[in-house]
């Protein structure tokens, strides 16, 4: 007869497994789902719902660049210029994976230039130290 401590010892290391499994499937799910909801927030112009959202990815995988990309843009429809160019020089400092995005933050990033300069005014012309203004 086995020990009573160890006749479900095996089943409880199988059920954590199991969990465990399910609960990074069900991760996945959430985040892929969190994106989606970006998404649609972004095309109905809902833009906390979308910074809610890639908060709430970015906080599971801080390496989306999709998430980052998404926030800059609510961000910078809200007005926030300083958290939507910390967000795209993010994406700009990650290794290339996605092209696209990359190519998007570079285009998006010279847009917020003005719109950042208006927004400090008197600092309109300091140079950032990489010979852009």
């Amino acid at each position: 007869m086995l020990h009573p401590d160890r006749s479900s010892c095996g089943l409880h290391i199988s059920v954590q497994v199991i969990f465990v499994e399910a609960s990074l499937c069900l991760s996945g799910f959430v985040r892929q789902v969190r994106k989606n909801t970006a998404a649609a927030a972004i095309k109905t112009r809902d833009w906390t719902i979308a910074i809610s959202s890639c908060d709430t990815v970015l906080g599971m995988d801080p390496n989306c660049t999709k998430s980052l990309y998404r926030r800059a843009l609510a961000n910078w429809h809200l007005g926030e210029v300083e958290k939507a160019n910390a967000d795209l020089e993010a994406i700009l400092k990650k290794p290339v994976t996605d092209y696209n995005m990359i190519a998007e933050a570079s285009e998006v990033r010279p847009a917020l230039c003005p719109v950042a300069a208006a927004s400090y005014g008197s600092h309109a012309g300091h140079n950032d130290g990489r010979g852009r203004n």
